[in-house]
């Protein structure tokens, strides 16, 4: 009897780690609970125009904010700058673009999140409308997009 009680509790606590185990792995997968630490780094543009090199440069100010700053050089010239926010307020996170001569950013809400991805959309904005994220095998993809446009943003990692 002592026997099947051991073989019947070690089968009911087997049973609950996996239970457990499972509601750990799917919670990643939450809204509330998301990790946007693969963003984190430099990164160059690997298929830029002739003569232009795109960077962006990400850092977590803290759980619910991550900083960035986007800039193109032709050169040693920078033609084009933009700061970026991801930014979480009332369990919503947004994306904010601005612009070196706007007043305001534009804000995207990031519409969904997954382990290594996430998409945003403002679908006010004239172009783009939508945004997404994604990390992949040789780096880090954007793709921007709105009313049939679409571009394609591939960065490397840099040291």
């Amino acid at each position: 009897m002592k026997k099947i009680l051991t073989v019947l509790s070690l089968f009911c606590f087997l049973g609950f780690t996996d239970i457990n185990v499972y509601k750990t792995n799917t919670r990643a997968s939450n809204v509330n609970n998301s990790s946007f630490d693969w963003l984190l780094g430099v990164w160059k543009r690997t298929n830029d125009a002739e003569g232009s090199q795109t960077y962006e440069h990400w850092k977590k100010v803290n759980d619910t904010e991550l900083s960035g700053w986007g800039y193109t050089l032709v050169s040693s010239d920078t033609v084009w700058q933009e700061t970026i926010r991801l930014i979480k307020s009332d369990d919503v996170w947004n994306f904010e673009v601005s612009q070196q001569d706007s007043k305001a950013p534009t804000i995207f809400k990031v519409t969904k999140i997954e382990m290594e991805s996430f998409t945003c959309e403002n679908k006010a904005n004239e172009f783009p409308k939508k945004i997404r994220y994604a990390k992949v095998e040789k780096g880090l993809n954007a793709v921007i997009s709105g009313d049939g446009k679409v571009v394609l943003f591939q960065f490397a990692s840099t040291p």
